[in-house]
């Protein structure tokens, strides 16, 4: 019997209106549109999966990120200004990452980061 290996983790955020977060997620951030069912979109940014699943509880988007590690974060930072979360900025933290997040249009965060 072969060992068992991990070959992704793909984070699934909820949002209220798929065709809504469709547009920021692709028209915005820049994500490739993979696939789309009734509740659900794959997405792609530069080989990295992201799903969107359609809820109906908008508390649920309230409370869930996803972090992104990057290179060059300043230049995604630059790209993504205008999306940045209302009480962030690019800065340095305790724990060795420079980050800055951005709200999806229903509150989900997106926490970029790089290593110091």
């Amino acid at each position: 019997m072969k060992d068992p290996k991990l070959l992704s983790i793909i984070p699934q955020l909820p949002v209220l209106n798929l065709q809504k977060s469709k547009k920021f997620y692709v028209e915005f951030l820049g994500f490739e549109l993979r696939s789309e069912y009734s509740n659900l979109l794959i997405l792609f940014l530069e080989g990295q999966e992201l799903h969107l699943w359609g809820c109906d509880d908008p508390k649920i988007p309230e409370v869930s990120s996803c972090y992104i590690r990057v290179q060059n974060i300043d230049s995604y930072f630059a790209k993504y200004k205008s999306a940045i979360h209302p009480k962030g900025t690019l800065e340095d933290k305790p724990w060795g990452m420079r980050e800055f997040y951005v709200s999806d249009p229903d509150k989900n965060l997106l926490k970029f980061g790089e290593p110091i």
